[in-house]
């Protein structure tokens, strides 16, 4: 079991799911049912809504966490995240639990910078 904390960035990787004018990169879906091949390389994380976290690796790669069932005490940023499952990376197999709540994954997707970016 490893502990990953969940970031107070949602603001900063919320352009992972949307895309709007100005300065902020647009990011948009890749490939899905990727798997993370390291959970040493996760630099942050942060909570999109009680079903998706996003990830970001050092390599600056950012994934998107599409969670089954709402994760409620994943939405709180204070509240460690626990990793668990086989292996050192994340995969469909990878369950999160916080706050007594475990979650299974649903998708995982690499979201990529969009031409217009």
């Amino acid at each position: 079991m490893r502990l990953l904390f969940v970031a107070a960035t949602v603001a900063a990787l919320g352009a992972c799911a949307a895309s709007s004018g100005g300065a902020r990169s647009a990011y948009m879906m890749g490939e899905e049912n990727v798997t993370i091949e390291s959970r040493e390389a996760v630099r942050s994380s942060s909570v999109l809504d009680d079903e998706t976290l996003l990830v970001e690796l050092v390599s600056g790669q950012r994934y998107r966490i599409a969670l089954n069932g709402p994760c409620a005490a994943v939405t709180d940023a204070l509240t460690p995240i626990f990793v668990e499952g086989p292996g050192d990376g994340i995969d469909l197999e990878t369950r999160f639990r916080s706050g007594g709540h475990t979650c299974e994954i649903r998708s995982i997707a690499r979201m990529e910078r969009s031409a217009a970016s």
